[in-house]
């Protein structure tokens, strides 16, 4: 598929995209493979991390997303996780900082305990 050249000041916003990423996983069908397990998810909010939240959900994970600040993205990925009848929730912070990426660790662990976590950013130097 040819892909024309983009950019963009990060982060990044998908709706700017064109063509926008098939980040949704509209054909991924889920097998239960993650039945009632927990996942958080870091840069959940859009393109790998979209797709990984959504296949989490489709295999029935509830999902803790971790995002910068992109709250419209994040709030649509959450919206994809409870459309497949699965828990979302939304971890705004910077992961960089270390108060804030404890912080986004503990919420979802102290409500219901992280079984598998699945990370699609790595820290600013």
């Amino acid at each position: 598929m040819n892909q024309p050249a983009q950019t963009q000041q990060p982060p990044g916003d998908t709706g700017d995209m064109t063509p926008e990423p098939r980040d949704e996983m509209s054909d991924y069908e889920g097998r239960g493979l993650l039945r009632d397990r927990k996942a958080l998810i870091t840069g959940g909010d859009s393109g790998i991390g979209r797709a990984v939240a959504v296949a989490f959900a489709k295999e029935g994970a509830d999902v803790a997303i971790a995002y910068l600040d992109e709250h419209e993205d994040a709030e649509h990925t959450a919206a994809l996780v409870r459309a497949e009848g699965r828990q979302a929730v939304l971890l705004a912070g910077d992961l960089a900082d270390a108060t804030g990426a404890a912080r986004s660790s503990r919420r979802p662990c102290a409500r219901s305990g992280v079984s598998t976590c699945w990370s699609t950013t790595s820290p600013r130097s």
